[in-house]
């Protein structure tokens, strides 16, 4: 048996309940989007006209004690928690409610905003610098000796250069008006050029360990194609399966929804 009967504000949230071998299972509709498993203090104040979210994770079913007069989660328990909802079971008849916390929305600090853009504008100047010297040694007047490593150096500056612009423009969505999906698409390139540079920087430890330890004279260039597929083909594969997964649970691994 089971039925539905409305919340106290009367509108569009509704409560499922029904009658289980083992007790009342109650389905509580969320008055606030919850997302999170703790709570976060997010550094932004809230926009007009939105509501603070609560915490996924904090969702605890409790039921009124009439011997104690406050709400105890004695003989309840979470059965499941979404963003919408939250299903609890409970082993006898009563008043039942779900407590969830809410996460902090503290505002920004503007110590954090100008050493994040200060700092990100100086990494970004050094790295021009860096692939200007690089670019200019292998193409014009030899600077800088063309071994492999220069190379593999100068992809990696590239690739910190793409991370570092990404993060400086699209770090705070509300700062451009940056739409969900932009964040998102954002997030997975960040994900992606991050992991080269990783890649980039191994494939430069593996070949200076060559040079140390096997062949001081080597050219460090017989690995080249291999090297390019390690680079960009295994940070590809990661990404991939990463939002494969996230996608098959039914959530994002790149979508930040409180922010």
């Amino acid at each position: 048996m089971s039925f539905a009967f409305g919340t106290l504000d009367g509108l569009r949230e509704t409560t499922g309940v029904n009658f289980t071998g083992e007790g009342v299972r109650i389905t509580f509709q969320h008055t606030v989007e919850a997302w999170g498993q703790d709570r976060t203090e997010l550094r932004r104040k809230l926009n007009h006209g939105e509501a603070p979210k609560a915490v996924m994770g904090s969702a605890v079913c409790v039921s009124w004690s009439e011997t104690s007069f406050k709400w105890s989660p004695d003989d309840c328990r979470r059965i499941s928690s979404h963003p919408d909802r939250t299903v609890c079971e409970c082993r006898r008849l009563g008043a039942f409610a779900v407590l969830m916390d809410l996460h902090g929305y503290v505002g920004r600090s503007a110590v954090l905003e100008i050493m994040t853009w200060a700092l990100c504008t100086l990494s970004i100047v050094c790295l021009l610098l860096t692939i200007t010297v690089l670019l200019y040694s292998r193409f014009g007047k030899q600077l800088l000796s063309k071994h492999r490593r220069n190379d593999l150096t100068l992809n990696l500056s590239i690739s910190l250069l793409v991370a570092k612009l990404l993060i400086l423009f699209t770090m705070d969505k509300h700062v451009l008006h940056l739409r969900d999906e932009v964040c998102c698409s954002a997030a997975i390139v960040l994900h992606y050029v991050l992991l080269v540079a990783f890649a980039w920087m191994a494939l430069e430890g593996i070949l200076l360990a060559r040079l140390v330890f096997f062949d001081v004279f080597a050219s460090g260039r017989e690995y080249a194609g291999l090297e390019w597929i390690g680079a960009l083909g295994v940070p590809a594969i990661i990404v991939g399966v990463t939002y494969g997964v996230s996608f098959g649970r039914g959530d994002s691994a790149y979508r930040n929804d409180g922010l």
